[in-house]
């Protein structure tokens, strides 16, 4: 009776054993299971949909016509700026179109016109600025035409109204040699290099255009 209560306490021990180690085995494979398993995860990217084009603030390339003599005042200085003179120097050369004029005389006047576009794609603010002056004793008139409004320039810088693309900016130029002068600024005005130095005379800047928030 003895031997058989010690065999069915070492049968219930080894059971006992074998339980331990099964809820341990269990245990061990939830927690591998739960670790590797834990969550459903998913994940995507998410397009801005902003595409930003740059603009642009854009003078294209000058249209510079040659000089054109306009004819002569006849002491009259003051109708310089007439559209047509009725007076012309017989001696000056060429009589026409040119850039260097010969045998200029006192009441003479010659203009030109520049013709800049504008080639950007946004709306900007022009400048015009004097950048150097004329020889001494040198009349002058200085227009610009911008959707057919002409603008007299006369101060060294002015701003001019918004342009807007595809629109053009068209320069006039007149220059005058008064009665008036002093012989030094008429032998000036004789010599080859006088024309060529007034283009220079012209800055034009174009700025960004901004509106204020109303």
């Amino acid at each position: 009776m003895e031997e058989k209560k010690m065999d069915q306490g070492s049968k219930k021990k080894h059971g006992r054993k074998r339980y331990s180690i099964l809820l341990v085995a269990l245990l061990l494979i939830g927690v591998a299971t739960y670790g590797t398993y834990a969550y459903f995860t998913d994940s995507k990217k998410v397009d801005s949909g902003l595409n930003l084009k740059k603009g642009s603030v854009t003078l294209g390339e000058f249209k510079d016509a040659n000089w054109t003599y306009k004819g002569n005042t006849k002491e009259d200085d003051q109708s310089f700026t007439n559209e047509k003179l009725t007076f012309t120097n017989p001696n000056i050369e060429p009589k026409n179109t040119a850039t260097t004029f010969t045998n200029v005389l006192p009441g003479d006047t010659f203009t030109k016109t520049i013709t800049i576009p504008y080639t950007g794609t946004a709306k900007a603010d022009i400048t015009v600025t004097m950048s150097s002056q004329l020889p001494e004793g040198i009349a002058h008139s200085f227009t610009v035409t911008q959707n057919n409004t002409v603008t007299t320039i006369d101060k060294n810088e002015m701003v001019l109204d918004t342009i807007s693309p595809n629109e053009t900016l068209s320069f006039n130029l007149t220059i005058h040699i008064p009665y008036g002068a002093e012989n030094d600024a008429r032998n000036t005005a004789q010599s080859e290099d006088l024309l060529s130095s007034i283009p220079d005379l012209i800055q034009v800047t174009a700025t960004q255009h901004l509106e204020t928030t109303k």
